[in-house]
């Protein structure tokens, strides 16, 4: 009932009112000037649902996973279209993008490697000419986030809160070489029984540095781990946030064409406080969900990675970062992708979407049909 009851969450709305964080207040706005859009795949055809954005870390290339036709669409440091590959499939060089309970991400390696988290379920890279070298398999099918070490190409993988596996790293070659577990992963008896946004906001998201060290951003209370290079805890700290709270009229529409019985189930829908880690030059990019000044906000803790102090807060313009997303997905629905270098990757719908009047099934056809496009700003403050 899940697989079916999820694309239904399609749609996040606005997010409303917070308060400054006891930790380190709000001192900057990001400039909200774009560098350069990317609308088309080419002239005559648009992007359509875009799962993930990477810029590279030499900013030579920007690799877009595109779900509506199951490809990866490459272009250059200036948004100019190169070559488009994939399709959907299970071989070498396709794409398996439907089927899993996991998440569907892009990555940079060494090499100008494009890594391909595959629903959650296997890790494929590809070269810039869209060749497929080597399929990596996980030790669980339910990935919910990937990052690459920038130099020895391996891939840190977390896992869903059902999976007895947290964390893994494993090397390109499919070398399991670290492991943290958990001691009592949920059970679906516990999704199918009003625990299923419990579940979402257990989700955990993977950042790591050139040293190997990794960072988790547990989403659900904005809490971070740092871990060295042997899978050890070397620090954690929550931040202090105020959560988001949903009124009655935004939760019901986000449960549009959902039964009552199906919404006792399921439970009631939460905003996670976290959507996302990043790391650059030093710093960790946290991506929070939270209320500032009365009004819809969304901002970047900026953390020092050696000891996780703080080191400033910013505020991200929310009139640039989208209102939609997916609560199955709540990095996608931050429409923050990549931070790198000077850059920020973020990716918007191009249109609103009517939700009046609509059923399940007319919601998930619309939404199969709506088309992104992918910002990239240049940050200064």
């Amino acid at each position: 009932m899940i697989r079916r009851l999820v694309p239904v969450f399609i749609l996040v709305v606005g997010l409303a009112g917070c308060r400054k964080g006891a930790r380190f207040t709000v001192t900057h706005r990001l400039s909200t000037e774009p560098v350069f859009e990317i609308v088309n795949v080419k002239p005559d055809e648009q992007l359509g649902i875009v799962m993930s954005a990477k810029q590279s870390k030499d900013g030579r290339y920007i690799a877009v996973l595109e779900f509506t036709k199951g490809r990866i669409v490459l272009y250059d440091g200036k948004g100019n279209f190169i070559r488009e590959f994939g399709h959907p499939g299970v071989e070498a060089g396709e794409l398996l993008l439907r089927g899993g309970m996991g998440s569907t991400e892009v990555e940079w390696g060494p090499g100008d490697r494009i890594y391909v988290l595959e629903s959650g379920l296997r890790v494929q890279i590809f070269d810039t000419l869209g060749n497929s070298e080597r399929i990596v398999p996980l030790p669980d099918k339910s990935a919910i986030s990937m990052a690459v070490h920038p130099h020895t190409g391996d891939i840190y993988v977390t896992f869903s809160p059902l999976s007895t596996i947290r964390v893994a790293v494993i090397s390109p070659m499919g070398d399991e070489l670290v492991r943290i577990t958990r001691d009592e992963p949920m059970q679906i008896d516990d999704i199918l029984h009003g625990k299923l946004w419990d579940m979402i906001n257990a989700y955990e998201y993977v950042a790591v540095d050139e040293d190997g060290n990794f960072y988790l951003l547990r989403i659900g209370d904005a809490r971070i781990e740092q871990y060295d290079a042997s899978g050890n805890l070397l620090k954690s700290i929550t931040l202090d946030i105020r959560r988001v709270k949903l009124t009655e009229a935004q939760i019901d529409s986000m449960l549009m064409g959902i039964s009552e019985q199906q919404r006792a189930l399921l439970g009631t829908p939460q905003i996670p406080m976290g959507f996302g880690v990043f790391y650059n030059d030093g710093n960790l990019w946290v991506g929070l969900n939270e209320h500032y000044k009365g009004k819809a906000c969304r901002t970047f803790g900026i953390i020092k990675a050696a000891d996780l102090s703080p080191v400033t807060r910013v505020l991200l313009d929310t009139t640039v970062a989208t209102s939609y997303g997916s609560i199955a997905n709540p990095r996608r629905g931050a429409g923050v992708y990549d931070v790198v270098g000077e850059h920020i990757v973020m990716v918007e719908p191009t249109q609103r979407m009517e939700l009046e009047g609509k059923s399940s099934e007319e919601l998930q056809q619309a939404i199969l049909n709506m088309t992104y496009k992918v910002v990239t700003l240049k940050y200064s403050w």
